[in-house]
């Protein structure tokens, strides 16, 4: 796990992070599943987006709540919010590891991680708190992936 980089814009702090392993999108929604698990996520936000750079288009939370592993059990939906691969997959809400707010995206058939979060709650964490959060969400978000 590497740090790529960290950038102040519009209040929020983007910290990217380089897994050193491609991951796809079926890695992508177990990834998600794995964190909402086992950081006991609190999920305000699930989005998508076509490409990198392209607008991110939220998905409708009410079909995730419906099973165990809710991102993957799309995947399978004919229909299905999820069931066409896209580019980038987000998933925004409260970290329980982090005590605050954050955005996590992936990036299909890349190896990049992605963490945002508004700066006043980066600065109070701190810095050494995202990197070990990046660290757990290799460890953790890759599990069985």
């Amino acid at each position: 796990m590497k740090e790529l980089g960290s950038v102040v814009e519009n209040g929020w702090r983007t910290v990217d992070f380089d897994f050193e392993y491609r991951y796809g999108y079926a890695s992508m929604l177990k990834f998600f599943d794995n964190i909402l698990e086992k950081d006991n996520f609190s999920l305000k936000r699930l989005a998508k987006a076509e490409i990198a750079g392209s607008p991110f288009v939220t998905v409708g939370l009410d079909a995730l709540k419906q099973s165990p592993r809710p991102l993957e059990a799309c995947l399978h939906e004919t229909g299905g919010p999820l069931t066409e691969e896209c580019g980038v997959l987000a998933i925004a809400g409260q970290s329980r590891f982090l005590d605050a707010p954050v955005q996590i995206v992936l990036f299909n058939q890349t190896s990049l991680l992605r963490l945002q979060s508004p700066e006043p709650e980066y600065q109070r964490a701190g810095e050494k708190k995202f990197s070990k959060y990046a660290i757990f969400l290799e460890q953790n978000g890759f599990s069985g992936a």
